[in-house]
């Protein structure tokens, strides 16, 4: 991810929706912006977000390019875009 921000002079990131499983929150995000010379736009980069939590606080970030990989993270398999079920898990 820091490789990708030093190329683009503006990266935006729009949360698409979240999901809380447990003490775990995925967010699904979107990037986009443009590169540093203003030639390249990069037009849409789906990402994800998984934040530990614990007490109220977050205490790991893992970040993803594409979803995937959040998915199989969470012990869920992939299907596609298909998002994850927003219904808590119990451990």
């Amino acid at each position: 991810m820091a490789q990708l921000a030093a190329c683009v002079a503006r990266l935006h990131a729009d949360a698409q929706e979240h999901h809380v499983r447990g003490e775990r929150v995925l967010v699904l995000l979107t990037y986009s912006g443009r590169d540093t010379r203003g030639k390249l736009e990069v037009e849409r980069i789906d990402a994800t977000s998984l934040f530990y939590v614990r007490e109220g606080r977050a205490t790991r970030l893992a970040l993803y390019i594409g979803r995937d990989r959040a998915f199989t993270h969470l012990g869920r398999p992939t299907q596609g875009n298909d998002p994850i079920s927003s219904r808590p898990t119990r451990h």
